[in-house]
């Protein structure tokens, strides 16, 4: 049996998805942008608890359909592939059931300023917090429209039926994990486990 070779883009791609398809108590409606080549939708179909993903391609699986301007949905969880305009914020935020959450690519860690720059922009546009995930060299931003339900749920993570490369929940946990220059700067709420 031969491992896949693992690189830093299906880490991203683990880590963009995952943590907020495990952070949401139950994640339907899923919502993705700008994944071009259809890896980020890969990840998200591999959760039975997701009924339906707009996607800006089409896909063979049932559950993805094309985004509608004629219909307005509210989503589960916002997964923005590319960074999006901060303009953008308040609108997405429109499109989340109460307890959703928008997850989008961030700076490095280490450029802590844009990182605080993006957390202040995301809680000015009305999300209630918002939390960094760091791995690697890389930042993925979560932000919660309601901040109460703020779970891992870890009991689904051993019990998922599909196989990641990265992704399990220790890096879960271990990306939450601000090192302490970071904790100073960035106000993250403590986080529970269930």
């Amino acid at each position: 049996m031969t491992q896949k070779p693992i690189n830093d883009t299906i880490v991203l791609q683990e880590m963009m998805t995952h943590p907020a398809l495990f952070f949401h108590p139950a994640p339907k409606i899923i919502a993705i942008h700008g994944d071009h080549d259809q890896k980020l939708l890969q990840e998200v179909l591999k959760h039975t608890t997701v009924t339906q993903i707009c996607h800006d391609k089409k896909h063979a699986d049932p559950r993805v359909n094309p985004f509608s301007q004629k219909k307005k949905t509210l989503f589960d969880i916002i997964i923005l592939a590319e960074k999006s305009d901060t303009e953008s914020f308040a609108s997405h935020l429109s499109l989340l059931n109460p307890n959703g959450l928008l997850v989008q690519q961030s700076t490095s860690l280490l450029e802590i300023d844009s990182l605080k720059s993006l957390q202040q922009q995301l809680i000015n546009s009305g999300f209630s917090d918002v939390l960094p995930l760091t791995f690697l060299w890389k930042t993925v931003v979560v932000a919660f429209k309601e901040s109460h339900f703020k779970r891992i749920r870890e009991k689904d993570i051993f019990n998922r039926p599909f196989k990641t490369l990265y992704y399990n929940i220790d890096t879960h946990k271990a990306a939450m994990a601000l090192p302490e220059f970071a904790r100073h700067l960035l106000t993250i709420e403590e986080v529970t486990h269930s």
